[in-house]
């Protein structure tokens, strides 16, 4: 896999969202000062190889090949979204590798998700990239995110127009999640875990941070106000200081 390590201090993980490459931490990492972030394209992603069909479960095994390749002894993990799932999973399964959780925009397994109203964005026929994508960063984020600050918006847009999901890897990644619902337990979690939540997402809804608080034992929550899904982009200074914090 196409990996990147950057900068000097603790060790922290950034995997991505769904059909999500390295690229999408790119606005929240120069404010990651004083630690060491190791980012990737997970396969199927970016510069990454295809995801094997007939071994979907190499979505997380590569994963967990690649942190022990890296020979630290343990490892903090954050996770948005989709990469949230894999995080909880990783601290689960391969207890002995991950020292802290950060969940970002995360749900808990399939059974116990909170689900979201239909927000397909419309788009009219022959809609340009661009266009797709600020329909798509609408649809979620916090209403007013590209009038408060036009430049994290813009750059977002430009980013994932540049660098859209592929649909098969989206498939495949939703799969496994699927088959594998009871791998990685939230209330399995034994490390200290960090959950951040946009109290304007409407692609996976605030409730769902309050049911992974209640089912993590050492686990704190913190609401970040007036941001959608998008944290990484849209509150990035804001989710930074509670990464330092939490990885001191």
């Amino acid at each position: 896999m196409n990996l990147k390590i950057q900068g000097k201090g603790q060790p922290l993980l950034l995997i991505p969202g769904l059909g999500g490459c390295s690229k999408s931490f790119d606005y929240l990492i120069p404010h990651l000062d004083k630690l060491q972030v190791i980012t990737f394209d997970p396969l199927g992603c970016g510069s990454s190889m295809p995801i094997d069909k007939a071994s979907p479960n190499v979505i997380f095994s590569s994963i967990v090949s690649m942190i022990k390749d890296l020979k630290f002894e343990k490892i903090n993990v954050l996770g948005t979204s989709f990469g949230g799932v894999i995080a909880r999973m990783l601290a689960v399964e391969n207890n002995d590798l991950i020292d802290g959780l950060i969940l970002v925009a995360t749900e808990p397994n399939p059974d116990r998700s909170v689900r979201p109203k239909n927000q397909k964005p419309r788009v009219g026929k022959g809609a340009t990239a661009i266009e797709r994508t600020k329909a798509w960063l609408k649809s979620f984020s916090f209403k007013d995110w590209e009038s408060e600050d036009n430049f994290s918006f813009t750059t977002a847009v430009r980013y994932y127009s540049n660098n859209e999901p592929l649909p098969e890897t989206q498939r495949l990644q939703r799969d496994f999640v699927l088959r594998n619902k009871n791998f990685g337990m939230p209330e399995k979690i034994k490390q200290k875990t960090l959950i951040v939540h946009g109290d304007c997402d409407s692609l996976v809804p605030f409730k769902n941070a309050e049911i992974l608080h209640n089912l993590i034992v050492r686990s704190e929550l913190k609401k970040i106000e007036s941001c959608g899904h998008m944290i990484a982009w849209e509150k990035s200074r804001e989710l930074s200081i509670l990464i330092k914090e939490f990885c001191k």
